[in-house]
């Protein structure tokens, strides 16, 4: 399993240089839809001010200025959210990118990005070398499975992500109102998760070849036939193991945030 370069690169840029069109499309329908999410903000202002109205006409109370003032500022701070949602979420997307440009930059001794199958060592002769020989190619299948998995769930990282910039001024229009909060209380932890899960991956894509060259590999080159069997068993069992991390580090990341 290589890590190459223009993987780390996809999983640690923006929605722009990821894919500048479909970056260009998502903000196109986000500006489509501002006016409808400020059109809800209103709705739930309106709706709010002739509920408040008629609790204080019964009670007789005054509605002054300061009351005006506290009751619109959630509304007001929300149609700026709403406004610039997408570039709130540009800028978390550039802060989440040079952290994980700070965690791709820690050396790691002994390691160099990348998993390569062993040859085979010592006396091998028929049966033995033909399953080993096997083994290896079921082992490098595991491992280039894991490289498409880990570009795949780039991708479907990207793609949500590309979504949730879209509908943003919708689901961020939904917070002012206090029976409808968890709507918006969701997306956010949604987008968190994809936050987090871009931080996930790159650790499991650095730290994958480390352990694999540092255990298995040092075992198959120095040991007998037996030893080899042991490690390709090993290759095999551990690209699963790496291919059903990669999948779940979306559930991870969603556990974490409680969704």
């Amino acid at each position: 399993m290589n890590v190459d370069k223009d993987t780390l690169n996809k999983l640690l840029s923006s929605l722009k240089s990821y894919n500048p069109t479909a970056n260009t499309f998502s903000e196109a329908v986000a500006k489509v839809v501002l006016p409808v999410a400020i059109i809800i903000v209103g709705i739930m202002w309106y709706m709010d001010f002739v509920d408040v109205k008629k609790q204080l006409t019964s009670s007789d109370a005054n509605m002054g200025f300061e009351f005006w003032i506290q009751s619109s500022m959630k509304y007001v701070i929300g149609i700026m959210l709403i406004t610039f949602s997408p570039m709130l979420i540009d800028a978390v997307m550039y802060i989440s990118s040079v952290i994980g440009h700070l965690i791709n930059s820690v050396s790691l001794q002994g390691g160099h990005g990348s998993v390569s199958i062993p040859e085979i060592t010592k006396k091998a002769h028929g049966w033995e070398k033909f399953v080993i020989g096997w083994l290896q190619s079921v082992g490098r299948i595991g491992l280039w499975t894991n490289q498409i998995i880990a570009k795949l769930l780039i991708f479907l990282r990207f793609l949500m992500l590309y979504v949730m910039k879209a509908v943003a001024p919708i689901m961020i229009a939904s917070y002012v109102s206090d029976e409808f909060k968890s709507v918006a209380i969701g997306y956010i932890k949604q987008f968190t998760a994809l936050i987090i899960q871009g931080f996930v991956l790159l650790l499991i894509l650095k730290i994958y070849p480390v352990l694999i060259n540092n255990d298995i590999f040092n075992v198959a080159a120095s040991g007998d036939v037996a030893q080899n069997l042991a490690a390709m068993f090993l290759v095999i069992a551990k690209a699963f193991v790496i291919a059903a991390t990669l999948i779940g580090s979306q559930v991870l990341t969603r556990r974490w945030m409680g969704v």
